[in-house]
């Protein structure tokens, strides 16, 4: 459900493998604008943020990373 809603608010799901492991996160996509990177090492979810970070989509390329699955 959660994947769902994302995917409607225009994300997509993206890892990154890294040498000591992967970088897990969503995407809200605008090609050509500029980079917009969301750290969120508090605790919640990539999807939590969601209403605040789909808008930006507008003006930015959107990411929201982790450095662990689960997102």
């Amino acid at each position: 459900m959660v994947e769902q809603a994302m995917m409607r608010s225009g994300a997509q799901r993206r890892r990154w493998s890294l040498a000591d492991g992967e970088m897990v996160g969503w995407v809200w996509p605008n090609p050509g604008a500029p980079v917009l990177l969301f750290a969120h090492a508090n605790g919640f979810c990539a999807s939590a943020y969601r209403r605040v970070l789909a808008p930006l989509a507008a003006v930015a390329q959107t990411l929201a990373l982790r450095g662990a699955a689960g997102l």
